[in-house]
């Protein structure tokens, strides 16, 4: 997986939560995109690419990869930036005005 945009975080308190407790809480904010009627959506999928998860797993996805006292997280954001309705307006008029010109 390649990052479009990486930040790292020092904590300055211990970190009390194990992988697996981690896991559990991040599991409550999975990411799923946009609704038609939500102009942002943000949440948790896995840090590692499916293509490089076990083969066989069918399981929901780590949300977590530790590498020895460091545990990698990996947050999603989609933001809608013109409502469908503008959209599919501003092609409605682009297929008409190719029709015109082609005389359809």
């Amino acid at each position: 997986m390649f990052f479009k945009n990486s930040r790292l975080f020092a904590l300055t308190e211990t970190f009390s939560l194990s992988q697996e407790e981690l896991e559990t809480q991040l599991t409550e904010q999975l990411f799923t995109p946009c609704s038609k009627y939500e102009k942002s959506r943000i949440g948790w999928v896995s840090p590692i690419d499916a293509a490089y998860a076990a083969e066989g797993e069918e399981e929901a996805p780590m949300l977590t990869h530790v590498i020895g006292d460091y545990i990698m997280v990996c947050a999603q954001k989609q933001d809608r930036l013109l409502p469908a309705s503008v959209v599919r307006q501003e092609t409605e008029e682009k297929v008409a005005e190719i029709e015109q010109r082609q005389a359809r």
